[in-house]
Formats: structure tokens, C-alpha cells, sequence
């Protein structure tokens, strides 16, 4: 099991049991800011929003500048982004180097550029499942996808696009649906799904197509 959440990457420290005892020790000392890394998203009651803000009070620049760092080492600007979530993988980030502030965390970014691929994949937040969202799947297969091909010749290629697939789970939900509406038909169709997602790590377990039965 250990080796599987390595593998997994989702893991962000490996330790030995002594120092994991003592890691425990540091965090049962922050609870109410550890609970806040482990909330769902869009379940923050006010008071929740507002702890959130305190543990990450400075200067507007201080988070700006974490934006800008990020920018700069990923191409990807996420100054548009929700700022609770922002404030929240930060926190999660700020646990881990034992920092205080957001202007610690700057600092810490501009001296380990690993970091910001760190937090960049932190901030993706890569939530899937096959067949997720059964209404919208059921709309697929039988609105969308029947209407795609009364609209398209035998000889036309079918081309599908998945944008923000995250590890691929319902680009390849898509593709049993679509093998599932054209039946036979398929063996003789051109199919073409394209699925892309900013996360190069997730994208890169979706090339691989290897679920365990949970995921």
C-alpha cells in the first residue's frame, strides 16, 4: 500500500516511523488549519473563509507575487483563479515547510523553483471518475452522440475532444459510449478523441489507460 501512494504521487512526505511520529506531533498542534486542507471544495461555511484568510493575512502584493512566480515557471496564469482555493494549497504547502506566511512562502518559491511545479500541480485539482456525472453521461449517449452521427457520412472521421481530461477516466467514458451507440458500425468508422489536460502528470497516467477498480 505505501509503495502504490508513492507511485501514485500522491504522497508528500516519505518518512521513517520515528520522524513520521514526529511530523504528527507538529500538525496535531494545527488542527484547525490542517482541517482546512482536507475540506471538499465549496464547503467553506464563513467562518471557515475567513480562518483561511487570517492564516494567510499580508499584503495583497505577497500573493500577487506567488501568482507571478507561478506564471513565470508555468505558463499558466492563475491570477482569474478562485482566491479561497488558492489560499487553501497554499496552506496545505505552507504545513509542509513548517512557514507562516504567505511572504514565507514567496520567499521559499523564489528559492526552490521545484516548488512552483509542486503547487502548480496542487492547484489542478484533478477530480474524475469513470462515468462521472450520470445525468450528463446519459445525455451523451443518447442525445449527443446519435445526433453527432446522423449529422456525419459513413466516410466522415468522428473526432471527439475532452478538454481538462485529468487522468482520463471520462475521455475513455466517452469513448465506451460512443463504441456503444455505433455498435458494429464502429469496426468501419475513422475515430479520433483528443483529451487534454494542463496537469502533464495527469495526462500522463491517462496515456497509460491503468485503473485499479476503485478509480
Amino acid at each position: 500500500m505505501p509503495r502504490s501512494a508513492i507511485l501514485e504521487g500522491v504522497v508528500d512526505r516519505v518518512l521513517p516511523p520515528a520522524e513520521i511520529a514526529h511530523e504528527l506531533e507538529r500538525l496535531s498542534k494545527q488542527t484547525s488549519i490542517f482541517r482546512l486542507t482536507i475540506l471538499p471544495e465549496g464547503l467553506e461555511a464563513e467562518n471557515v473563509e475567513t480562518l483561511i484568510t487570517d492564516f494567510t493575512a499580508g499584503p495583497d502584493e505577497d500573493l500577487k507575487s506567488i501568482i507571478q512566480l507561478l506564471r513565470r515557471a508555468t505558463g499558466v496564469d492563475f491570477s482569474h483563479y478562485k482566491v479561497t482555493t488558492i489560499r487553501r494549497r497554499i496552506i496545505r504547502r505552507t504545513l509542509l515547510y513548517k512557514l507562516d506566511s504567505l511572504r514565507e512562502y514567496a520567499d521559499y518559491l523564489r528559492q526552490h523553483l521545484e516548488e512552483a511545479a509542486l503547487l502548480y500541480d496542487d492547484l489542478l485539482i484533478n477530480v474524475t471518475s469513470f462515468f462521472r456525472d450520470a445525468e450528463t453521461m446519459d445525455y451523451i449517449q443518447k442525445v449527443l452522440l446519435p445526433q453527432l452521427l446522423r449529422d456525419k457520412s459513413a466516410q466522415d472521421p468522428i473526432r471527439i475532444w475532452v478538454p481538462a481530461c485529468s487522468t482520463g477516466q471520462e475521455a475513455y467514458s466517452i469513448a465506451m459510449l460512443l463504441l456503444e451507440v455505433l455498435g458494429e458500425r464502429a469496426l468501419s468508422r475513422t475515430i479520433q478523441l483528443f483529451a487534454t489536460d494542463l496537469s502533464e502528470s495527469a495526462v500522463a497516467k491517462a496515456r497509460l489507460g491503468s485503473y485499479t477498480r476503485e478509480r
